[in-house]
């Protein structure tokens, strides 16, 4: 018998940050392989390694009971160790069959018999046999190297490196799909500062420029820093005040998905609000400035999102909302 063989010839592509990453590493060997191990993967990437379940057994009714297994009919399983079960050993693969949510019986094959142990099994740990399947995103772009290893009842393979590329997710870019006549804006929930794509936050002047009757489309995009997040909210809500008073001139989004709209996903995520700026309020506020050169002032704007969480301390809904940031708005020119 012989410890395993890892293929270290496979490729592990390129992925960019907070995409989707799947791989799994091909090995052979005899006796078959029972579980894997990893070393240095980058953070957000798991290594399916399933967990140990204490298990006891009945020889007069050949089954085993383990509290809330998990296992699934045609799962490959194995004893880490055993007492008792004569006809069972460890580090040996069983199927399992006949599974409940707290027992199962054993087969030697597939779609075999059940294995009829002649003694009760009075302690023993037992656990699903990892694939090597390697899942999650990475945030982070860079080169990274991790190592793998395959074990069998014989002994763990030797160590098989395998390097990962993660190009940048960071969003610097317009975002995705939404080059049309929307403004794209950045929501950055460290800071709470809202900028342009590429451009400083809002607090250095007028951010964009809105018209009286003007219909437009708002592309938000949240971030932490340089990463590109995909949230799930369950609000979005946009109000827009004069600046002298802070009156509510109007509002945009709400509690409804159907007042905006996701778009995209990971890196590539983003959020359209539709904007109408009209309201009595707006029209009230325009005419303080009839007498002034350009007829138009200066706004300012806060953005407020909410998202469920786990429960933590009794809470389990987010509220936020950004900095207020400025934008002109200008009387109506086109009749």
């Amino acid at each position: 018998m012989s410890v395993p063989t890892i293929d270290s010839s496979q490729s592990v592509l390129g992925y960019r940050a907070y995409e989707t990453f799947a791989f799994m590493a091909g090995g052979s060997g005899s006796p078959e392989i029972l579980y894997w191990t990893a070393s240095s993967l980058p953070a957000g990437l798991t290594l399916d390694a399933p967990a140990e379940k204490a298990a006891t057994g009945v020889a007069s009714t050949d089954i085993l009971t383990s509290a809330a297994h998990g296992f699934a009919n045609g799962d490959k399983v194995y004893f880490q160790s055993i007492i008792g079960g004569t006809a069972l050993s460890a580090l040996t693969v069983y199927f399992v069959r006949d599974k409940t949510t707290d027992t199962f019986k054993l087969a030697a094959t597939l779609t075999g018999a059940a294995i009829d142990f002649s003694t009760d099994i009075s302690a023993g740990m037992i656990r699903k046999c990892g694939t090597g399947l390697i899942t999650g995103s990475v945030s982070t772009q860079g080169i990274f190297v991790f190592g793998l290893i395959a074990v069998n009842a014989t002994g763990p393979s030797t160590i098989a490196y395998f390097t990962l590329g993660i190009e940048s997710g960071d969003g610097s870019t317009s975002v995705a799909g939404s080059s049309d006549t929307g403004m794209d804006l950045n929501i950055d929930v460290s800071t709470r500062e809202v900028s342009l794509p590429g451009a400083t936050a809002g607090v250095d002047g007028p951010l964009f420029l809105l018209k009286e009757d003007d219909t437009v489309m708002l592309n938000l995009r949240f971030k932490k820093g340089t990463v590109a997040l995909d949230p799930s909210p369950t609000s979005i809500k946009i109000a827009f005040k004069e600046f002298e008073s802070e009156a509510v001139l109007f509002e945009a989004g709400g509690l409804a998905t159907t007042d905006w709209a996701k778009s995209g996903s990971g890196a590539s995520a983003y959020f359209q609000v539709p904007v109408t700026v009209t309201s009595s309020a707006l029209a009230a506020a325009l005419s303080n400035y009839e007498a002034e050169a350009g007829t138009k002032f200066n706004a300012i704007c806060e953005i407020e999102w909410k998202q469920t969480i786990t429960a933590v301390g009794g809470i389990t809904e987010l509220v936020a909302s950004t900095k207020t940031f400025t934008t002109t708005i200008e009387r109506d020119l086109v009749v």
